[in-house]
């Protein structure tokens, strides 16, 4: 008999990327999507904007796991496999099913949300969530600043194991020389270094800051080396700033003493 795994809570599409892995080694993997979420297969193969295949589903509005309410039907259909695994929230909705399930977490959704307490709502949520958590019969973790709170994680639940973040070595393999030189050469520098991350090291929970101030620390050491070295960050997320100025005062001194010597220089590029 086939195996069937079906994934909810499609995080940076990570759910939908392991299901198709699955499927190509015979798994029966399904995947469940909310239509109002903010990674959705066809943002990674745009092609599935014209319609999805039979194994991916699409739910409707599960807000109502914040009032205490669950949809039953939904439950059913989740459980309706031999193993749950489950990302984000899922671990709330995962425990209803009576199934074996894991939980996946990429971040805020093990080290934050289930300790949020600055309200009787969001301490509610938090409860189901750690309640989730320690249902679970495995835990992996996979961002690697969630490494910190693993000894938090055991105590939720003693199963808790790293595992790196799956990576199609297809898709990001290296970049054909003569496709990179017209890049370099449009920006006149000799090496590009381009990092996609939503700016978040500042002003948000300390739980689920990114540490994007420790590549500006490097960045700086690097410049002042000599490297002729351009880089390009996204600006987004919560501590894009306003000026080019405020990135190289808030991160480091050095950034600002970089930037005075003329030996690199930033450029904010939106994604």
């Amino acid at each position: 008999m086939t195996l069937r795994i079906n994934l909810y809570g499609n995080v940076c599409n990570n759910a939908y990327v392991i299901a198709k892995f699955l499927r190509r080694h015979g798994v029966d993997a399904h995947l469940f999507v909310e239509r109002d979420f903010n990674f959705l297969p066809e943002h990674e193969d745009p092609e599935l904007a014209q319609g999805y295949p039979d194994w991916i589903h699409v739910t409707g509005d599960l807000r109502l796991r914040r009032y205490g309410v669950f949809d039953q039907d939904f439950v059913r259909r989740l459980g309706d496999c031999d193993l749950v695994h489950v990302f984000y929230w899922g671990p709330i909705w995962a425990r209803q099913t009576g199934r074996p399930f894991v939980f996946q977490t990429y971040g805020g959704d093990l080290s934050v949300m289930p300790f949020m307490t600055d309200s009787l709502h969001h301490r509610y949520l938090a409860h189901r969530q750690r309640q989730g958590i320690r249902a679970a019969n495995e835990i992996f973790l996979t961002m690697p600043n969630n490494v910190y709170c693993t000894d938090a994680a055991r105590q939720l639940n003693p199963h808790t194991r790293f595992l790196p973040i799956p990576t199609d070595a297809d898709r990001f393999a290296p970049v054909p020389e003569e496709v990179t030189a017209p890049i370099r050469a449009r920006y006149g520098r000799e090496l590009l270094f381009f990092h996609p991350a939503r700016q978040s090291w500042l002003t948000s929970h300390p739980r689920d800051r990114k540490g994007n101030d420790r590549l500006l620390r490097a960045y700086a050491r690097f410049v002042r080396d000599g490297w002729d070295v351009l880089l390009l960050v996204a600006a987004y997320g919560p501590d894009v700033p306003a000026r080019e100025g405020d990135v190289l005062r808030t991160a480091d001194s050095a950034m600002y003493e970089a930037k005075r010597l003329g030996r690199g220089r930033w450029v904010l590029a939106g994604t």
